[in-house]
């Protein structure tokens, strides 16, 4: 039997350490609103960003909402993080999307068929963790 290397089993690791990784930095995320402090824009990135490194797009999608229910704006270096969380999972055509947004009386609104593709995602996949943000 042929011997595997190391590399073979590191990618799944990888993927696997990357989303628990993510999943504390939520339950984190969830006990500094607990203590009542209100997080910002650079802690929102944070979080997509590492959303982004455990290829979970549609978490980093879930981020905008929670933010703009903190009332915290976003900036082009938010979306350019979505937009990595996208590519990063090779789904390129879902990142360009993710920048051409329309602002409407103020609210930024995604291109419709993104929006379909990320209802589809959400279908297609448990989310193990719900939001505790109110």
């Amino acid at each position: 039997m042929r011997k595997r290397s190391a590399s073979t089993h590191a990618r799944p690791l990888s993927v696997v350490a990357g989303a628990l990784l993510a999943e504390y930095a939520i339950r984190v995320f969830d006990k500094i609103c607990e203590h009542g402090i209100t997080p910002n824009l650079k802690t929102f990135e944070t979080l997509i960003w590492g959303f982004a490194k455990a290829k979970q797009p549609w978490k980093a999608e879930e981020t905008l909402q929670i933010m703009t229910e903190f009332e915290v704006q976003r900036e082009k270096s938010t979306m350019l993080l979505v937009t990595e969380a996208w590519r990063a999972t090779g789904m390129t055509k879902e990142a360009s999307g993710t920048l051409e947004h329309k602002c409407r009386k103020g609210r930024m609104v995604l291109r419709d068929d993104f929006q379909s593709m990320l209802m589809a995602c959400h279908k297609n996949l448990s989310l193990p963790h719900s939001c505790k943000f109110g």
